[in-house]
């Protein structure tokens, strides 16, 4: 048997490969990431054998430079395993050196994978990967809407700096009408009451009406904005809440797309407290198959470790350091991971126990949050694993 390492990189791969008897029958070499590359990997190969079931066939998941020399090597018949990059890492310092180049790494990988020290991650099928990358470019999405509405709270400081009192947020839809309109005190004291009252009225379903324009005829009449330029700051206010709709309407079809083909996998995820169609898909992209997680504490710690959600502490001599979350793994797992577990820690008895637990011991409201969050991966595990629905713990809960 052939066991061919290649460590993955942006323009150049660096292929090693070794035998059953660990013996080196490649000297690691470069070879592009394009068909000429691919081309010269597979005359090394055939050089060797062309028997192409006696070659196995290993490389790192970094971004998504691996995917398509995968597709190329899987068309032609190779067997092929994707390995987690912090299993190569974890594999790497096991020497005493714990040397990382290129050329070392290579051989790494055909080193596990003819000792067997790792867990087959596959490529992800065809709509794991498109949720993927539908759900890592809706969190870009969401960053960048973040991003745009500091913009305008920075620009309504230097004009209306009261106007944050008015509404209890400033991006809700009676607000962003309004803004529209007119968003600097001059412009919202020439509004005819009749006009700002039909304007608050249609976009807050009936929240906001009559009682509130003397409010904020009020508020607008002392307010200490600055005058100097308002009208550019006007003309931006405006343009930059068109780019926030501009993208939100791209998220909302993002949404759309997203849940079309995550009820196409038929998984009982959102069964779980707090986790929606969105949230769910980008977990199960990102996890991708449940059973390759493997760990001698358990396969749920795997996860909870590809998470970053497993604690490590920094001790060196006499310093006693604090255990802190890693971090490692998946950013965007995290995230989703996180967002739900507020939501769950108010809707369920177990995960609601948890944070009051870490809570009365003095813990921050976070560091609650990630002992929930913790707690919550076990849960994914176990309903991903068993393909079963979570049961909701809502007893004595308002």
């Amino acid at each position: 048997m052939i066991y061919l390492g290649i460590d993955i990189g942006k323009d150049f791969h660096v292929a090693g490969c070794i035998t059953d008897e660990s013996k080196v029958v490649i000297q690691p070499f470069k070879f592009k990431s394009k068909s000429d590359g691919y081309k010269m990997l597979k005359g090394r190969l055939e050089s060797i054998t062309t028997d192409r079931t006696q070659v196995k066939i290993g490389m790192e998941a970094t971004g998504h430079y691996w995917i398509n020399l995968y597709e190329q090597l899987a068309k032609d018949g190779f067997a092929l395993t994707v390995l987690n990059p912090l299993q190569v890492h974890a594999f790497r310092n096991q020497g005493i050196r714990g040397n990382k180049t290129d050329s070392v790494d290579a051989l790494l990988i055909a080193k596990m994978l003819h000792f067997g020290d790792y867990v087959d991650r596959k490529a992800k099928q065809d709509v794991l990967l498109s949720l993927r990358y539908l759900t890592r470019y809706r969190h870009d999405l969401i960053e960048q809407i973040t991003s745009i509405k500091n913009k305008i709270i920075c620009l309504l400081d230097i004009v209306f700096p009261e106007y944050e009192r008015l509404f209890s947020n400033v991006f809700g839809s009676a607000s962003l009408a309004l803004l529209r309109e007119a968003s600097t005190p001059e412009q919202i004291l020439k509004l005819d009451n009749k006009k700002l009252q039909s304007i608050l009225t249609k976009n807050s379903h009936g929240r906001f009406g009559t009682k509130d324009v003397p409010r904020i005829k009020d508020t607008a009449r002392d307010s200490f904005g600055s005058a100097i330029a308002a009208d550019i700051f006007d003309f931006q206010i405006k343009l930059t809440i068109s780019q926030i709709d501009h993208l939100t309407n791209q998220v909302k079809e993002l949404d759309d797309k997203i849940s079309f083909l995550y009820n196409r996998l038929n998984l009982p995820l959102t069964t779980i407290p707090g986790i929606g169609p969105t949230n769910a898909a980008s977990i199960i992209a990102e996890i991708g198959n449940i059973a390759n997680f493997k760990h001698p504490k358990g396969p749920a710690t795997a996860l909870v470790a590809f998470a970053g959600f497993d604690p490590r502490l920094s001790e060196s001599g006499k310093y006693k350091g604090h255990a802190k979350m890693s971090k490692r793994g998946s950013k965007y797992l995290r995230k989703a991971v996180y967002q739900t577990s507020f939501i769950a820690s108010q809707r369920d008895l177990m995960f609601k126990a948890i944070y009051d637990k870490q809570r009365s011991r003095g813990k921050a409201h976070q560091v609650a949050l990630s002992h929930v969050a913790n707690k919550m991966l076990h849960v994914i595990w176990s309903v991903l694993k068993n393909n079963k629905p979570y049961v909701l713990m809502m007893s004595n809960l308002n």
